[in-house]
């Protein structure tokens, strides 16, 4: 185990060659058709939407995601980075939010992104939630590899206590191999 370090795998920037074979998935399966959908959304916004239960429990599902991206976010301070990294001095979080979901920020994106489908009320965006959840459940697959490697026997403990993206759900703790 290496102590005193944290791996930190997030999605690739845009314009970047992804570096590995890994990050084609996710860039294929996440990064773009949530982006194409965050146009859609905008440009339907801009259009005018019937206003219904739908749009305002859509709306709600998006804060709630946004909510969980920001606090996630914050405690992981300055070891966010949209790039792989390892950096020194760096530990594991497993407080905060992360002891409750090893993948807040995968969590919040998938929930932000229903919460979009739901506002725009068109269940025909279903497949970029479906595409997404894949894409993050690889991407999960991955990170959670160079985790291992990286804290050992004290990731693995924390795989078996917290659940990688569905808060009190026993299905996934430690689950994702």
């Amino acid at each position: 185990m290496v102590q005193g370090y944290s791996i930190k795998l997030t999605f690739s920037g845009i314009g970047k060659k992804p570096k590995k074979k890994g990050d084609w998935a996710e860039l294929l399966l996440v990064v773009i058709p949530k982006n194409i959908l965050v146009i859609i959304a905008v440009t339907l916004i801009a259009l005018g939407l019937n206003k219904n239960i739908l749009f305002a429990i859509g709306w709600v599902i998006f804060i709630l995601g946004i909510s969980i991206r920001f606090i996630a976010l914050k405690q992981l301070g300055s070891m966010y980075s949209l790039n792989v990294e390892i950096r020194e001095n760096h530990k594991l979080i497993d407080f905060g939010i992360f002891s409750i979901v090893r993948h807040p920020l995968y969590l919040a994106y998938i929930i932000d992104t229903l919460g979009i489908i739901l506002f725009l009320q068109k269940m025909v965006f279903i497949p970029v939630l479906v595409l997404a959840t894949i894409g993050v459940l690889i991407r999960i697959k991955n990170e959670e590899r160079e985790l291992e490697k990286v804290f050992d026997q004290k990731y693995i403990e924390y795989k078996n206590k917290v659940p990688a993206i569905i808060p009190f759900l026993k299905l996934f703790k430690g689950k994702l191999k």
